[in-house]
């Protein structure tokens, strides 16, 4: 009971602290493992039962034990260390340098548990988690920047064309759900251009990164539709072909 009732007050506490995140399962096990360790030393010690010795017995048994559970002990530490660090925390979406991202749903006293966008529940070692390279998307806040390529044609107006991006990037502030009002959506003219079009670069703001599919989809739609309307014109894969006949090149 007691044990129970500390765990609850423990993970209200955590919650209370990270504005609503829900504590992990790591929290209340470590919470219960203390309470119960702590009232079986007081029952001994009620029953005369000499603590010292069996201290001794425990750290000696404790020994042989962890030679014995490395893998294990080895994600429980992990898991406190990210815990105490804090490096990721319940519901941040994060991406780890082997791939796997998601939502964070559990950090476990052995594993920990990511969800995909295909509501996949992904489990990853504890280990796994502090040995890799942490792509954080919910930190220092959840916002984060959308960028979409828009090709046009080396015959195309580009101020034209930068107008009329820069429009729709500014209506879908109103018009695309999850887009932010600040910072400003910008459109800039990309160093890198291909064989038959130049690039453009249209950069808005989401309020989270799980989100950046959507707006993508949606944007493009009203991008191209805004292109067409326009009359600009679209790059079309264009190749030289250089045809050989009677020893004269001849070029189409």
């Amino acid at each position: 009971t007691a044990a129970n009732i500390g765990a609850k007050l423990v993970q209200n506490a955590i919650e209370t602290r990270a504005g609503g995140v829900p504590a992990t399962g790591l929290s209340r096990v470590v919470t219960k493992v203390i309470i119960f360790s702590l009232g079986l030393l007081v029952i001994f010690h009620g029953l005369g039962v000499s603590i010292t010795p069996l201290l001794t017995a425990l750290g000696v048994g404790g020994l042989a034990v962890a030679l014995g559970l490395q893998d294990t002990l080895s994600n429980l530490f992990a898991g406190i260390h990210i815990l105490v660090e804090r490096p990721v925390g319940i519901g941040d979406y994060i991406r780890l340098n082997t791939g796997e991202e998601g939502f964070v749903t559990d950090i476990g006293w052995r594993t920990s548990r990511l969800r995909d966008s295909f509501n996949n529940i992904i489990i990853i070692p504890n280990n796994i988690i502090s040995k890799s390279t942490i792509t954080n998307f919910s930190l220092p806040d959840k916002k984060s920047a959308v960028t979409i390529e828009v090709s046009v044609g080396w015959g195309a107006d580009l101020d034209k064309a930068e107008a009329a991006l820069i429009d729709v990037a500014q209506k879908s502030v109103n018009e695309v759900r999850g887009v932010l009002r600040e910072p400003k959506p910008q459109v800039v003219l990309s160093n890198v251009s291909g064989e038959s079009f130049i690039n453009f670069i249209v950069i808005c703001h989401v309020y989270e990164y799980a989100s950046r599919g959507q707006v993508q989809h949606e944007m493009r739609k009203r991008i191209y539709r805004r292109l067409k309307e326009e009359g600009i014109q679209m790059p079309m894969p264009a190749r030289a072909v250089y045809i050989k006949e009677e020893g004269r090149h001849t070029g189409a």
